[in-house]
């Protein structure tokens, strides 16, 4: 996607200056490692037209900010160059480069004439000392923070099931791309575990009527990873699991644990405070009552009393995932999910501890 056909004269302004910049200081240092000599560097086929400069003149109402903009670069020209120059027993070399990104500064103001004119992804750069060329690769742009590629490649990597269950909000993304396939086919590879189901402790997952179809979807999506725990639930989840993971033979199921309404959810909780449970992604529904809401608040206040691993939203779980592949894969990474291998609380349990106990001694 064109930066140059979405961001705003502004902002492909400040993108521009700062890559550019970046990215020529970038490609000077490595030439500068080699052994030649010489006085001059020049642009060749970006040079700005006669007919483009008389154009620029004619846009003085823009010069203030573009005169902020260029004593900015200047100021790091000069601190660039100076670097060089200490790097360098030559001092034309030191000047031959601050010539050439001031160069490139006028070819940055030329485009700005023209909102339209598309960005070249290249700017050729020929070395008069030995009439090589250089290309400067300007493609670094759309990986900008901030700017509209950024969020499109965001979008895009998220693949279109995911962003099903994110449901992005921002009306931009209306004007994004959309994809023709998923585009997370290598995000769920298999893998070997460095632990074996049986060695940590169940992974519970649970999801409200209204969540149902979004926990399967999520199921699907992670399924490589999910299965290398034990898993438990309650009753429709489990019975989904049972479905998604028929073909594989290798898999391991916890206890399956009644529906939550007719307390599924207080069985969870038993698994945890005996130490059989070691993370929960619970999809909770919050557009619509429940009639075990208690059990509900339960479960999730003894995860915080056990500081057990617990995901409530597919936002969460999503990044959850990652955090179990790095935990899992090659020699393994236990001490980054610690609650399914250890029994935790939290740190203000022991106060209360403390408490009781005062208590109980002055009723002995």
């Amino acid at each position: 996607m064109s930066l140059a056909s979405t961001a705003s004269s502004e902002t492909l302004q400040d993108i521009m200056v700062e890559a550019m910049v970046k990215r020529v200081i970038a490609e000077m240092a490595v030439k500068s490692t080699k052994n030649r000599t010489g006085k001059s560097i020049a642009t060749e086929e970006t040079a700005p037209s006669s007919e483009t400069k008389t154009r620029r003149k004619n846009k003085k109402s823009s010069k203030g900010k573009k005169k902020v903009l260029s004593e900015e670069v200047e100021s790091l020209l000069h601190s660039e160059n100076g670097k060089m120059k200490k790097k360098s027993k030559s001092k034309g070399k030191g000047k031959a480069r601050t010539k050439v990104l001031k160069q490139l500064l006028d070819v940055l103001e030329s485009l700005k004439i023209e909102e339209s004119a598309p960005i070249p992804p290249v700017v050729m750069v020929k070395d008069d000392i030995d009439n090589s060329t250089h290309s400067i690769d300007l493609s670094c742009i759309d990986s900008v923070v901030g700017s509209e590629a950024f969020y499109h490649n965001i979008f895009h990597k998220l693949g279109p099931n995911r962003r099903s269950s994110l449901c992005i909000q921002d009306a931009s993304v209306d004007t994004f791309s959309d994809d023709t396939e998923e585009n997370n086919s290598d995000n769920d590879l298999d893998f070997e575990a460095a632990f074996g189901p049986n060695d940590m402790r169940c992974l519970a997952l649970v999801s409200h009527n209204g969540m149902k179809a979004t926990m399967k979807d999520f199921v699907i999506q992670n399924k490589h990873v999910l299965k290398k725990f034990r898993l438990t639930g309650t009753n429709s989840t489990m019975t989904m699991l049972a479905e998604v993971f028929a073909d594989e033979p290798e898999i391991v199921f916890g206890p399956s644990c009644k529906s939550g309404p007719l307390g599924g959810d207080a069985e969870l909780v038993a698994l945890m405070t005996s130490g059989k449970l070691g993370g929960i992604l619970f999809f909770q529904d919050p557009m619509s009552s429940h009639p075990h809401q208690c059990d509900i608040e339960c479960l999730v206040r003894q995860a915080i009393v056990h500081n057990t691993l617990m995901a409530n939203t597919p936002t969460t779980a999503m990044s959850l995932i990652e955090v179990f592949k790095i935990a899992l894969m090659g020699k393994g990474k236990a001490q980054i999910i610690p609650s399914f291998f250890f029994d935790l609380e939290s740190p203000t349990v022991q106060s209360y501890k403390n408490k009781q106990a005062s208590v109980i001694k002055s009723h002995a």
